[in-house]
């Protein structure tokens, strides 16, 4: 049997078209012996996922993203189609995780299972089902959010710069800058002559210096010499101190507190005192502020002192012990 030539070029060319397709599958990681299940997934936004990226369960990869395209609707939601391993069984509440596949922008699925406990019954997605995505902060956005506070502190430490250097620029166009510089040159100079000064000063008191040193050293010696003493007046003033520690304070502050009672009690009856005493209703009152009370006890002191000095000048007068004092009176009377 014959086979014309443009058949043998149709058998090639299916045979072409079929390894082309097997091969760009196979390149693509998609396993061509297994049945793959599809799962749908919604996204506000994927980040740059595009067809052909892979899906990853735990580093492995286990499916790959079959198209990825609008809703349609006004809420403009992205349906993303993937085809994942029939094998892998996806138990409620696992998400499809958009990530940074590498450092050139490529993106992937990874799969973020629940944690199921051992024997517990979890209901599995089948293949069909519409399930939940979210988008990992990817390397780029962190490398972003790591530079950006350095940026921000190169922009001001390039502002800080900017400024010292028009500072500069001012010094260097006023002269300022040899006007420091010969500041400088004659502060040098001053400390030239101040240390020259000090090592004639040092030359001239040397003796001084030496003595003041020796009697530094003698008080010294004279306080290690006496550090026994010092520790016993120390020691003293230890015991001195435990001594008033044990006073009872209570007794004492209460014996303090009686006494100031008790002296205020006083004050209290000398003050009432004083009060009577400036009364005139009472007889010392009347004594201390009776002015004719005085003038007459004056009066009545100057009287007896005139008694006195005439008992004193004339005592028969008084006091007679002769039987003929009958005599003297009448006499006395006829003077009169």
């Amino acid at each position: 049997m014959n086979i014309s030539n443009e058949v043998k070029v149709a058998i090639l060319a299916i045979i072409a078209a079929l390894l082309l397709y097997f091969g760009f599958n196979f390149l693509k990681g998609k396993n061509l012996f297994t049945k793959d299940a599809y799962y749908v997934i919604i996204y506000d936004r994927v980040e740059g996922l595009v067809p052909g990226n892979r899906v990853m369960l735990n580093g492995l990869q286990v499916g790959m993203v079959e198209s990825v395209e609008l809703n349609g609707k006004a809420d403009n939601k992205i349906v993303t189609n993937v085809s994942i391993n029939s094998n892998v069984k996806i138990p409620d509440g696992t998400s499809f995780q958009i990530a940074a596949a590498d450092l050139l922008g490529e993106m992937q699925l990874e799969l973020v299972l629940p944690y199921v406990k051992p024997g517990e019954n979890v209901s599995i997605a089948e293949s069909g089902d519409t399930l939940s995505g979210k988008i990992e902060t990817g390397m780029m956005d962190m490398v972003q959010n790591e530079l950006l506070p350095v940026k921000k502190q190169v922009e001001e430490l390039v502002v800080s710069v900017d400024t010292l250097i028009g500072v500069v620029n001012e010094l260097i166009s006023s002269n300022r800058i040899q006007n420091i510089l010969e500041q400088a040159e004659m502060t040098v100079l001053n400390l030239k002559d101040g240390s020259g000064e000090l090592a004639s000063l040092l030359r001239t008191e040397k003796k001084a210096i030496h003595d003041v040193l020796a009697n530094s050293k003698t008080i010294t010696d004279k306080l290690i010499a006496s550090q026994d003493q010092i520790q016993g007046i120390l020691n003293n003033a230890d015991i001195a101190s435990q001594k008033l520690a044990a006073i009872p304070l209570a007794e004492t502050t209460e014996m303090a507190q009686q006494t100031i009672l008790e002296a205020k009690n006083a004050i209290t009856e000398a003050t009432a005192m004083m009060a009577q005493l400036n009364n005139t209703d009472g007889t010392v009152g009347m004594l201390l502020n009776d002015k004719r009370l005085y003038e007459n006890l004056n009066a009545t002191a100057a009287d007896l002192d005139k008694l006195l000095i005439d008992m004193r000048e004339n005592p028969k007068s008084y006091v007679h012990f002769s039987l003929f004092g009958r005599k003297n009176k009448d006499k006395k009377k006829e003077k009169d």
